[in-house]
């Protein structure tokens, strides 16, 4: 069985539609999933924010709070920039380009994501990550805590033995960075796969 399974696919592609409905075949099957999915929040067509999904909830009670929404008045990228403009001065906010992540939401959630990684011991436990990105390799910010656990697993945080299972999520050119990070992982690109072969992939990896 694979310890970590990557999941790399582009904005939109239906990553965390795919994480949750894996988490439901999971449970059917006598697994324990947990950890979070971070689906977005649409209105009229148009992605506004970004929800999180405790996944080790009973189902119907996952509830769901927000993480982040955009702010229309700040561009997503600057002239002569490839990538957004992060600002951290801000002690209850953390700007992103246009997405503004509130530090209380991302606390709670890293919180819920870092506990599931630390019961995948147990070899029923698939914890689900959504998702690791520039927010926590290039800025030491979002789910720190959680990419801390996971290079324990992955072997580059010290050595820790782990007979679960374990799928994070991450945009399509950071699949290659992280499966380099977590050698012996497993990459699971959607974009060339598509949602149905990914996620048989997926959970044949988790066992189910």
């Amino acid at each position: 069985m694979a310890a970590i399974i990557i999941l790399g696919g582009a904005r939109g592609s239906g990553k965390s539609s795919l994480m949750m409905a894996a988490a439901t075949t999971l449970r059917r099957a006598g697994l324990r999933p947990s950890g979070i999915a971070c689906p977005g929040e649409y209105r009229g067509g148009r992605k506004t924010g970004i929800l999180c999904v405790d996944l080790g909830l009973p189902p119907g009670r996952e509830g769901g709070f927000e993480l982040a929404s955009v702010d229309p008045a700040f561009p997503d990228r600057q002239p002569g920039r490839s990538s957004p403009v992060p600002d951290l001065s801000d002690p209850v906010l953390i700007r992103y380009g246009k997405w503004v992540f509130r530090r209380d939401a991302l606390a709670k959630a890293d919180s819920i994501a870092a506990a599931a990684l630390s019961s995948v011991q147990d070899g029923r436990v698939t914890a689900i990550v959504d998702e690791i990105g520039p927010l926590e390799l290039e800025l030491g910010a979002g789910l720190a805590r959680s990419l801390r656990e996971l290079d324990r697993i992955g072997g580059t945080g010290g050595p820790m033995p782990v007979r679960g299972t374990v799928v994070v999520a991450c945009r399509t050119e950071l699949g290659p960075i992280l499966a380099a990070r977590w050698p012996g992982a497993s990459l699971v690109d959607l974009d060339s796969l598509g949602t149905d072969r990914a996620a048989a992939k997926l959970l044949e990896f988790a066992g189910a």
